[in-house]
This record gives C-alpha cells, structure tokens and sequence, in this order.
C-alpha cells in the first residue's frame, strides 16, 4: 500500500497539478519582485511618470539622476551619478548597462582620486545589453548603442553605434617601475 501511495504523490508531483502548482509559485514570485520594483521606482523617482525600474538595478546617488517619462530600466543596470545624471522621455536601458560617471584621475599620485563629469542621454535613446555610457558624454536624441560597446566620447542624434574598439592611450612607466621595486 505504502508503494502505491508513494507512486500516486510522484505521479501528482509531476502531472498537470504539480506543474500548475510550480507555476502558480512562480508566478507569485514574478508578481512580488514587480511590486518591489514599483515601490523602489515610486520611493525615489516620483516624477517620473511610467518608469520602468528593474528591482536589481543599482543606483549609486540616485538624488543626483533626473529621469524622463516612459523610461525603462532593465536588470543588473548600475548608475553610478557621483555626478548628474540625466535620462530623456522613452529610453530604453538593456540589461546589464552601466553607466558611471566617476573615474579615477590618473595624473595625481597614488592613491588616485575620483572624479566625475555628467552624462546626458537624449529622448528615445536604446542601449542594448551590457553597454557602458562613461562620464561627460552626451548622447543625443534617438541613437542606438549597440551590445557591448563602451561609450567614451559624445554620441550624435540618431548615430547607431556598435563596437567597442580598444587602443593605448599611453603608458605610465613610472607606476610599472613603483611596482618592480
């Protein structure tokens, strides 16, 4: 007897009921993360009206970020706004973006400091997945950035950009040295 119970809990387990009882939680578990984006928009961008705001982007002085309308952040974004940061009406920002204002100034000694310079970015921009936006860029209405490509340098209205290109600026051979000794 006792096998045919434990036969009829695995055939439950794994027949419609079990998979409607596995979707019903994860459904539940969609509808929580949802709210606790609302409420994480709602809380510190309330004039921004219809924000999208994924619950795991991180927002590093959110106080300094300025937010359009229609505006959709997706998941593991990071805004770092040591400086401004402002976003027009309708962008779309893909998973995984960063945008970071702050960099290190490399001309002063060790330890180097931070600084910061804003960035601006135009109405119904769309920067696709794991884009990087640096500081004291403007990126002007309409363009599209696309996957992967770091954005060093000011972006035209309705430019499309893909890429993401790497040189040497130059090198600081009295670090290399510092480090040998």
């Amino acid at each position: 007897m006792k096998k045919i119970i434990n036969k009829m809990i695995a055939w439950l387990a794994t027949s419609w009921l079990g998979k409607w009882s596995y979707r019903i939680s994860s459904l539940a578990g969609v509808l929580i993360l949802r709210a606790c984006s609302l409420a994480k928009s709602a809380t510190l961008f309330p004039g921004a009206g219809n924000l999208s705001l994924d619950i795991r982007t991180d927002l590093k002085y959110p106080e300094n970020i300025t937010i359009g309308s229609n505006v959709t952040i997706g998941a593991d974004c990071q805004i770092g706004a040591m400086a401004p940061v402002v976003l027009g009406n309708y962008v779309r920002i893909s998973r995984g973006v960063t945008i970071e204002t702050a960099t290190l100034d490399l001309s002063a000694a060790l330890p180097y400091p931070h600084i910061a310079k804003p960035i601006s970015i135009g109405n119904g921009v769309w920067l696709a997945a794991h884009v990087t936006v640096l500081g004291g860029v403007n990126i002007g209405d309409g363009a599209i950035i696309g996957a992967g490509a770091v954005i060093s340098r000011d972006v035209p209205a309705g430019a499309i950009i893909v890429g993401s290109a790497t040189r040497e600026l130059k090198r600081k051979l009295e670090i290399v040295e510092e480090w040998k000794s």
